[in-house]
């Protein structure tokens, strides 16, 4: 006579994640009776919408996170103040006394660069504020003109240009976007499909005709999905116990 199956074995599951539970869930549908009893398609139902629930928070937090683009933005607006300041410096090496601009280069050189580009090497944060300030002194003091004589308008355009998308990617000129959803979002959906999956586990043994032993091989290859489970995590995780199972409201 083919052995029973105690309901206390499927009273707890194993520790799971979402992807697991999901995975979890997917095989029990794939597994379950193909006729079976209104009562555990009931739980079915339960079971498969609390799989859709925890999909729809799960899935797009599994998608590969976007690259950073603050490393991007740091390196356009280290080329731009260095292209700045490469010309400014050049010019103003010619003799001043044939080449009056170069004087003037020099004199906004040694204002906007007094320790040369050093600035460019501190974090983010600091190197924005120090391009901030540059820029500031160059609208406070009427530097414009003359940097525009000395080296062309393009220069100062392209670091204005850099460094506000620049300000933007730190989240400094512009309100940083809304974090993205973080597992802490995973916990309810995942504690009602464990719920779900435990109430149908109940349904599917509590219904069980256990003098059909064609029935209890079906339940059995029914549940084994939660057997391979418990089988893979064994060593390396304790079981916890599920939620209590409860009377789920009917899925429309």
């Amino acid at each position: 006579m083919i052995a029973l199956i105690d309901q206390k074995d499927y009273a707890t599951l194993p520790v799971t994640d979402a992807n697991r539970a999901s995975s979890l869930a997917g095989a029990l549908l794939t597994a379950a009776p193909k006729d079976p009893h209104a009562l555990v398609a009931r739980a079915l139902a339960q079971m498969a919408s609390s799989k859709q629930t925890l999909d729809e928070v799960r899935l797009p937090l599994a998608q590969p996170t976007a690259p950073s683009l603050k490393r991007p933005a740091d390196m356009a607006v280290d080329t731009a103040w260095s292209a700045f300041r490469d010309v400014l410096l050049a010019y103003s090496r010619l003799p001043h006394d044939r080449y009056p601009k170069a004087a003037v280069a020099a004199r906004v050189h040694t204002r906007l660069f007094p320790t040369g580009a050093d600035f460019l090497t501190l974090p983010y944060d600091k190197q924005h504020n120090q391009g901030q300030l540059r820029l500031d002194a160059i609208a406070r003091e009427g530097l414009e003109p003359d940097v525009v004589s000395v080296i062309g308008p393009d220069f100062l355009a392209e670091v204005r240009v850099t460094h506000e998308t620049y300000g933007e990617v730190l989240g400094i000129t512009k309100a940083k976007p809304a974090p993205e959803p973080t597992s802490i979002a995973l916990l309810e959906p995942l504690r009602a499909l464990r719920a779900a999956i435990t109430y149908y586990t109940s349904k599917l043994i509590g219904t069980l005709d256990e003098a059909d032993e064609a029935a209890v091989r079906a339940v059995r290859a029914a549940l084994r999905p939660i057997d391979d489970l418990r089988a893979e995590t064994s060593g390396k995780s304790t079981t916890v116990p599920a939620p209590a199972p409860a009377e789920p409201e009917p899925v429309a």
